[in-house]
């Protein structure tokens, strides 16, 4: 069945089953079981992002945006609580987020945070991601420098048609958070090395040629 909220009287809002919805009205099918619930807009969200996740095939990047909307649909329903309720867990914060998402998930705190780190990524690069040509751990190095850096590297990257290595990236992210980061740094980041270099042309010739 599918799931939906009540927005009025009359009309509905669908949480879980857009596909199969759609599905359906191809096939000229004008009924379909429901299951309704009283949600407000921020349990409705991470009631959608729950059942998104469970899909077979969901891109990087969809992931870090999944994952980016329930969070913030937690922290809107933290802000709701009691006085006495956010003291009491204000020095757990976004740590007991992210565990309550992992414990659901079935994936680490820190990876979560890795996938919603991707969403500070230039779309060049978030592309690049979906492409599987930068890995998530490395991308989550790259989210984390400043986005005119980021617009350098992918240019650099275009233009190379070569991706820093994870270790290349942490030493990216590491002087664009102390200040030391010089386009030369981004753009020797992904420069060929001198075994991928194209050796220089020699010639033999006889005294007579």
């Amino acid at each position: 069945p599918l799931i939906v909220r009540p927005l009025s009287e009359s009309e509905y809002e669908v949480i879980s089953g857009h596909r199969r919805m759609e599905i359906c009205q191809e096939l000229g099918i004008e009924k379909v079981p429901v299951i309704v619930r009283n949600l407000d807009r921020d349990e409705a969200i991470i009631s959608m992002v729950d059942s998104n996740l469970k899909r077979e095939e969901i891109s990087p990047m969809e992931k870090a945006r999944a994952y980016q909307m329930k969070t913030d649909a937690m922290k809107r329903k933290m802000g709701r609580r009691t006085k006495e309720e956010i003291a009491q867990d204000e020095a757990l914060g976004i740590k007991r987020m992210n565990a309550d998402e992992a414990q659901q998930m079935g994936e680490s705190p820190a990876t979560i945070q890795r996938y919603k780190t991707l969403n500070k990524l230039v779309p060049e690069l978030q592309d690049l991601v979906d492409e599987g040509k930068i890995p998530v751990n490395t991308g989550a190095d790259i989210a984390q420098m400043k986005p005119k850096e980021q617009k350098v590297l992918a240019d650099a990257i275009q233009k190379e048609a070569k991706v820093p290595s994870g270790t290349k990236a942490k030493e990216l992210k590491k002087e664009s958070q102390a200040g030391s980061l010089t386009t030369e740094k981004i753009v020797q980041a992904v420069a060929p090395t001198k075994r991928e270099e194209m050796p220089p042309l020699k010639v033999t010739m006889l005294e007579e040629d």
